[in-house]
Formats: C-alpha cells, sequence, structure tokens
C-alpha cells in the first residue's frame, strides 16, 4: 500500500503547486486573492494491534474571497474598490437583457464608446438608473438582479440650471441728490436654460433715508415684472421703497416695518415660452453691516451673482462612496444620474471562479444580497483605487521549493517499494 500512499501524495502535491503556480501567475491581477492549499489524509483501513493499513492523501484548495487586498492608485476616477472585503461589483457580459451576470471585485472600469462603463476583461458594470430627482423610481425592486441596468455615464448630454435667488450687494451714497440711480445689470437663467438681462436701478428719493428700487427686462412682457410677496404683491415691480435707519442701515421694504425681506419677484417672458422666472432677492440681513446700506459719497455694487448656470456639456464623472455616479458638467453643475449596486455573499470562498477576474453563485456559495454602497452591512466604494493582489511572491517561491522536495521524497518511495516487490519476486 506505500505505492497507493505515495502515488496519492504526488497527484495532490502536483496540486498544490499548481496553486502555488497560479498564485504567482495573478499576484499582478486586481480584485483577485491567493489561494490556499491543505494536505489531509483518507482513512482507507483501521489501525489495530496487529494490522496497518497505509492512508492516502487529498489536497484541499481553498480561496480567500474574505480577505480585503491592498488599495492601489487606479489611473481613471471610473476606477474603483472597495473599503472592506465584503462585496461585490455586479457586472454582465453584455448589454443585452439576457446577458449572463457574474460577480468580480475589478473595479477598473472605463467608459467604452457609447459611455457604458466596462472594465478590462469586457464585463459592463451594473446599477439602478436613477429618476430627474437622482431617485431610484419608486417601485424598482432594489432586491433583485433584474431591476439593474447598465451603468452609462453620458446618458446626460448637458444641463443647466434656472435662476431662483439673485445675491445683491450694494452701497449707496448718502450724499446722492435726490434721483440720482445707481444700476446693477444681473443674470437670470429661465426653465429652458436661456440667460437673461435683468436690471435693478435703486433711485434717491425726496424723503430721507428713503430709496426706491425698480427692477425691469427687456426681454419681458410689458408689465411682467411683478411683486409676489409683501404688502404690494402682485403689482410691477417699480419704485419699491427701501427704508435705512440714521447709520445708514436697511430698515424694511414698502414702507412697511414688519416687511424685512425684499419683495420676490416673478418675470414673464416675452423672448420665450419658459415658465415665469420666479426669484428670491438676497440683499443681506436687515440691521447687518454687510447688507444694502447707505455710506459715504459712492455707489458700490459689492456682490452681484445669481444661482443658476448657463447650458453646459459633460467634462467628467464622479463617483461617491454611496456608489451614486455623478455626470459632472463644464459649468461645475454636476447630475446624479446611476446608482451603483453591490453584491454581498454569506459564503464569498465558495464562489465559482471565472475569467477575468470574475465569480459566478454557487449552492455552497449563497445566493447574492443586493444592496447600496455605505448602507449599514455593505462596503463603501473608494473612486480612483483599485483593489490589488495580497501574494507574497517570496512566501509562494518558498512553497514552491518546499513542494518539489515533497515531490522528490514522494517518487523514492515509489522507486523503493518497487525495488522491493521487484525483490519479493525473487524469492
Amino acid at each position: 500500500m506505500p505505492f497507493q500512499t505515495a502515488s496519492s501524495a504526488l497527484a495532490g502535491i502536483k496540486q498544490a503547486f499548481d496553486v502555488v503556480a497560479e498564485n504567482v501567475a495573478t499576484s499582478q491581477n486586481n480584485g483577485i486573492k491567493p489561494k490556499n492549499y491543505t494536505f489531509l489524509n483518507t482513512v482507507s483501513g483501521r489501525l489495530n494491534a496487529g494490522s496497518y493499513s497505509p492512508n492516502t492523501v487529498n489536497c484541499i484548495v481553498t480561496q480567500n474571497n474574505n480577505v480585503l487586498g491592498p488599495l492601489k492608485k487606479g489611473a481613471a476616477d471610473t476606477h474603483m474598490a472597495f473599503d472592506s472585503p465584503k462585496g461585490f461589483f455586479v457586472v454582465a457580459d453584455g448589454i443585452s437583457a439576457n446577458a449572463k451576470i457574474f460577480y468580480t471585485r475589478d473595479g477598473d472600469f472605463t467608459p467604452d464608446a457609447d459611455g457604458n462603463l466596462k472594465n478590462s476583461a469586457g464585463y459592463y458594470l451594473m446599477g439602478w438608473k436613477l429618476d430627474d430627482n437622482g431617485l431610484i423610481p419608486a417601485g424598482t425592486n432594489t432586491s433583485v438582479i433584474d431591476s439593474l441596468v447598465v451603468v452609462n455615464v453620458t446618458s446626460v448630454s448637458g444641463t443647466f440650471t434656472a435662476t431662483t435667488q439673485l445675491d445683491v450687494q450694494v452701497n449707496l451714497p448718502a450724499d446722492a441728490a435726490i434721483a440720482a440711480t445707481h444700476q446693477v445689470n444681473s443674470r437670470v437663467i429661465d426653465s429652458l436654460g436661456i440667460s437673461h438681462d435683468v436690471l435693478l436701478t435703486y433711485t434717491n428719493t425726496a424723503t430721507a433715508l428713503q430709496w426706491d428700487l425698480t427692477i425691469s427686462a427687456i426681454d419681458a412682457v410689458a408689465a411682467g415684472v411683478t411683486q409676489t410677496s409683501g404688502a404690494n404683491s402682485g403689482a410691477v415691480y417699480t419704485n419699491m421703497t427701501i427704508q435705512f435707519d440714521a447709520a445708514g442701515k436697511v430698515l424694511s421694504y414698502n414702507g412697511v416695518g414688519a416687511e424685512v425681506t425684499p419683495p420676490t419677484v416673478s418675470i414673464d417672458w416675452n423672448t420665450t415660452a419658459a415658465q415665469n422666472s420666479a426669484l428670491v432677492l438676497n440683499f443681506g440681513v436687515v440691521g447687518a453691516t454687510d447688507a444694502i446700506r447707505i455710506m459715504g459719497d459712492q455707489a458700490l455694487t459689492v456682490q452681484n451673482d445669481d444661482n443658476g448656470r448657463g447650458f453646459s456639456t459633460v467634462d467628467g464623472t464622479f463617483i461617491s462612496p454611496e456608489g451614486d455616479v455623478f455626470s459632472v458638467f463644464r459649468n461645475s453643475d454636476k447630475q446624479k444620474t446611476f446608482k451603483i449596486a453591490v453584491a454581498n455573499f454569506n459564503a464569498p470562498n465558495f464562489l465559482e471562479p471565472q475569467s477575468g477576474n470574475s465569480f459566478t453563485v454557487t449552492g455552497e456559495s449563497g445566493n447574492y444580497v443586493l444592496g447600496k454602497a455605505n448602507d449599514a452591512g455593505f462596503a463603501r466604494i473608494i473612486a480612483g483605487k483599485l483593489e490589488g493582489n495580497s501574494t507574497d511572491l517570496a512566501s509562494e517561491l518558498t512553497k514552491m521549493i518546499s513542494l518539489q522536495h515533497l515531490y522528490s521524497g514522494n517518487t523514492r518511495s515509489i522507486q523503493a517499494e518497487d525495488d522491493m516487490l521487484k525483490k519479493l519476486g525473487q524469492i
């Protein structure tokens, strides 16, 4: 029986050697962990006082998918890694509805010619398509793979942000003559992304410490600029009074002490089919030194901003720790378009390895549990990083030498048994 024992050991050693060779060969693969091997004996008889049956040897190979590999810098903003050993990217081998699903830790995704995120193995990243509010559409069953689609970073060609607030801070001269004016030309982006000039005209009145404000726009219909709050709500936005105290600080608007914010504005556009622009005027806090005031002998515009953004095209992609995919535009706007899905497994070491640093589900691994990055129980995504391989080459080469010695020793055992059997046959 030593022949059978040594023969089984040779087969096991060969399998272990294959594991070491694979660990060395894949030491530069992203998202792949080195495998382990263990030798176990297989009992074929019983050990009694007067008899002995030698055992055979098996090699058991195990994975280390529950270990976090070293993180390294990626070459693109769309490269990704997890901050935990738990979790896999869901990927597909195509963009059709019948594409096969795989799971991977290899996050070297970059856009293809159509903007689909695809890794170097040819697998497409899967996630949820978000609605215009940046949310997963209501009614989506986020626990099943069928709810996922291929993530695309060029699904939005351009964007703009309509203006909803004007931030204007001015200093009006304290010694201004009656009817003296100071004008500020502001920009307003309408609901269709069209830019308009809006003129704010401050006029000193005959009443001390009081100026009037008129807002006009050449693109608006006649009498189309109106107040939408305060005592004169509904009136055309002309000669709206601003009261100041003896220190030059603003007191109130429209001659009403309770009105401590400028009346809001509605502009009915004549040159475009856009909705009326509804604007909040921010002149600063009543009584504050950094708000609109009268002081000195110069008219100054200290601040003139709007919160709108003109039409702009996509300039890049940003991925948040929560797996939100943002299209970044040239005007610095960001629009959330997709959310990347994360799959957890109860026994990830029993996933079946596939080509391209990927895996498929087995009965031993358990089915996937689908979730969102950075939610409870799910890993956080780190953009611009990749998970490297934790293989220790020195250790693997040492194992290789040790296995060579084991292999040689077992071949000698077989040769010795063969010699013994030959001599036994000569008796």
